[in-house]
């Protein structure tokens, strides 16, 4: 145990000088690589890194080739990070960002590679007689059914709808934004109710809660 503490701390130190730093200037700086564990650890962090177009990622990975696999294990990230000239906070913000933008991919691809066995399942159940809802989504989406009418597509503002999604729908319902909404159904029910009026506060109304009126002189 002593010998391998000894081999790891004369890798660690030669680590350091490969990166310019000094533990001094690491201890310095926040700590962020306890984070890392609910992303399998420090090594997949570089890999996502390895995606990023960030020249502050861009850096790090740079940096992370500079070094051997052993010294990269026994380096804290922050070294990188102080060698990088990237502040910890920084490097949190990128790596959350990249983590997002490669899992939405992840999961896009997922999706779009499992259609294929979506469908056949689909087609499989619409032949028995118990599948009349798969039978009619399939005749509907190849075009032999037409799509029910009361099918809407909800649309707030001055949103534009693509084509290909006008395709795939018989009515598009262009609603006003929702403070119109609710402004109209405030008047209708002032104009029904002269004698109780529904006020909306607005954004210089103070709340008066609390106080009371001066008595008059």
């Amino acid at each position: 145990m002593a010998t391998k503490k000894r081999t790891n701390g004369a890798v660690l130190a030669t680590a350091y000088e490969v990166l310019g730093v000094t533990p001094l200037d690491v201890s310095l700086v926040p700590r962020i690589e306890h984070l890392f564990r609910g992303l399998g650890g420090k090594q997949k962090v570089f890999e996502y890194l390895a995606g990023s177009e960030e020249k502050e990622a861009r850096a790090i990975v740079e940096l992370r080739a500079k070094v051997t696999p052993d010294q990269a294990r026994v380096l804290p990230f922050e070294a990188f990070c102080v060698a990088a000239g990237v502040t910890t906070k920084r490097m949190i913000g990128l790596i959350q960002e990249e983590v997002f933008a490669q899992s939405r991919v992840a999961a896009a691809i997922l999706k779009d590679s499992s259609i294929p066995d979506i469908v056949k399942v689909t087609v499989r159940q619409a032949k028995t007689i118990a599948g009349t809802q798969e039978k009619r989504m399939l005749l509907q989406s190849g075009g032999v059914l037409p799509l029910p009418k009361t099918t809407i597509m909800p649309v707030y503002g001055n949103l534009n709808v693509d084509q290909s999604q006008k395709m795939q729908v018989n009515q598009v319902a262009v609603l006003p934004p929702v403070e119109h909404t609710v402004q109209r159904l405030s008047d209708r029910f002032n104009e029904r109710n002269p004698t109780t009026m529904l006020a909306l506060p607005g954004p210089d109304d103070e709340d008066d809660e609390g106080e009371e009126d001066e008595p008059p002189e």
